[in-house]
């Protein structure tokens, strides 16, 4: 029976930096913890709502509520473990961003993209959009702080890995002189190089256990002279270990908090509605079977203070599957 897991650190959603305001760690459990791994991850967010006021939303008939967004992304990830107390985590990922009218609203669209739709821009020139491409890569190297595993499974076991590193600007960001700045938001890339910092706490007693998360990304101005906010991330969550044979099965509840600060625009005027906090409500499981393992959560927000007119986050989807070796 395993004696303790680690909280495996992986900034699941690199496009969360941009697609909304927030970027958030996926943090699930894994108790191959000293093994190599490499896998795929898919990641689902639906939004609803404008970055524009209602008043300018009510002079084209419209509201907010019809208007919707999706951020979804295929990412690439692995864990090498060059030495006993070293954790190197790569994420690469395939964004896909799409954005348009509800079903009702659409009867009278045409060929404008949302963020255009202004009470100076009929609907009538209204289009749905899809943006994708590669999005930005991150790399980080964790250390081992502390491991305190204890040899009886009946007393407190704890661990923490503290680090960093940093996001490259490999996708696609840039816009054009007349499009908005919201724009931005919907490119695979942001085109910073930005810099994290991380650590994860793990405690566990028997089969139940509990962790602590937190990170942070100091932004940088890309070559167009936009800086998105920098992003603080926390998150606890509490499991419970089942083993059935040469399975191991753990179901988790917890209660993740995303901040962001305002994006600074070109002119180096702060963008006014962007940034703000969100905590979610979040479940989900792990499951490992030899050298697979699976997973899945489903995070849905319980509060959002967002510096308004902006999208409104409804619910998260992160599914994944990884494979082990030495």
């Amino acid at each position: 029976m395993k004696k303790i897991i680690l909280l495996w650190v992986l900034i699941v959603n690199v496009n969360g930096l941009l697609a909304c305001d927030y970027c958030n760690c996926y943090l699930g459990l894994n108790p191959h913890y000293k093994k190599n791994s490499v896998g795929l991850r898919y990641n689902f967010m639906s939004y609803t709502g404008s970055h524009n006021t209602d008043a300018e939303l009510a002079s084209q008939g419209l509201s907010k509520n019809d208007f919707w967004e999706t951020r979804s992304s295929i990412e690439l990830h692995g864990q090498l473990y060059p030495t006993q107390k070293l954790q190197l985590i790569f994420s690469l990922p395939y964004v896909i961003n799409k954005e348009g009218l509800d079903d009702k609203a659409t009867q009278s669209v045409g060929s404008k993209t949302m963020h255009d739709v202004t009470a100076q821009t009929p609907v009538t020139e209204f289009k749905t959009e899809t943006v994708q491409g590669i999005g930005d890569a991150i790399m980080l190297a964790h250390y081992q702080v502390f491991n305190k595993t204890a040899i009886d499974s009946n007393k407190f076991s704890q661990r923490l890995f503290a680090g960093g590193g940093i996001k490259l600007p490999v996708g696609a960001y840039k816009i054009a002189a007349d499009e908005n700045a919201h724009e931005r938001l919907h490119k695979p890339g942001t085109g910073s190089w930005d810099v994290l910092a991380s650590m994860s706490y793990l405690g566990k007693i028997k089969k139940v256990g509990l962790n602590l998360n937190i990170s942070y990304m100091l932004t940088t101005a890309n070559s167009q002279d936009f800086e998105f906010g920098n992003r603080f991330n926390a998150n606890f969550t509490a499991y419970y270990q089942l083993n059935c044979k040469k399975t191991i099965f753990y179901p988790s509840a917890g209660v993740y908090l995303e901040q962001a600060g305002m994006d600074k625009d070109t002119d180096g005027d702060y963008l006014h509605n962007s940034g703000g906090n969100i905590v979610y409500a979040h479940v989900g499981f792990d499951f490992y079977f030899k050298k697979i393992s699976m997973n899945a959560a489903y995070q849905l927000p319980v509060v959002q203070t967002l510096n308004q007119p902006q999208p409104e986050m409804n619910y998260r989807i992160v599914a994944g599957i990884n494979y082990i070796f030495n």
